[in-house]
């Protein structure tokens, strides 16, 4: 199962840089991957990348 972020290729490498998160050049991730752990991760990483 994947979802689109929605944000530039530009963030999308912030976020992969700075937090070690890994989606498509489009913001595409896959989602079914998380867990309980690893949503406040994705979740902080989002929001330091101000997406």
């Amino acid at each position: 199962m994947f979802s689109l972020l929605g944000t530039t290729p530009d963030l999308v490498e912030k976020m992969r840089v700075d937090n070690g998160i890994y989606m498509v050049g489009d913001s595409r991730m896959n989602i079914a991957g998380l867990n309980s752990a690893t949503i406040p991760v994705l979740a902080k990483a989002i929001i330091d990348a101000g997406v």
